[in-house]
């Protein structure tokens, strides 16, 4: 499955959902990028953002950058921003790369 990214709006928590899907790898991470950039440009600034990777079908180093990036275009936007559905060896890898306590995690990784 080919990565993808979708922006919903949880209209009863007023939450704005960037979702993570499929296989994130070098050959897709720039698109995912720039998708991610321009939804959270036109998100609201009083929506909260969660970015929801629980879909996400690999675990590659490259996916922690990603978020990472999103992340630091939410807070340069002064969003409520999260992350959600981090697996544990996803979280592992965060760790191993010393940016676990960067990465504002909204549940425990599985």
């Amino acid at each position: 499955m080919s990565a993808r990214l979708t922006c919903t709006r949880d209209e009863q928590s007023r939450e704005t959902v960037l979702s993570i899907s499929g296989a994130v790898d070098l050959s897709c991470v720039t698109d995912l990028l720039a998708e991610g950039e321009n939804s959270v440009r036109t998100t609201d600034a009083s929506s909260p953002l969660r970015i929801d990777v629980s879909l996400v079908e690999n675990a590659q180093s490259v996916l922690i950058s990603l978020l990472l990036r999103l992340v630091a275009a939410a807070e340069a936007k002064e969003l409520n921003v999260s992350v959600s559905g981090l697996s544990g060896k996803m979280f592992d890898i965060a760790r191993v790369s010393g940016v676990e306590t960067v990465l504002p995690l909204a549940d425990a990784p599985d």
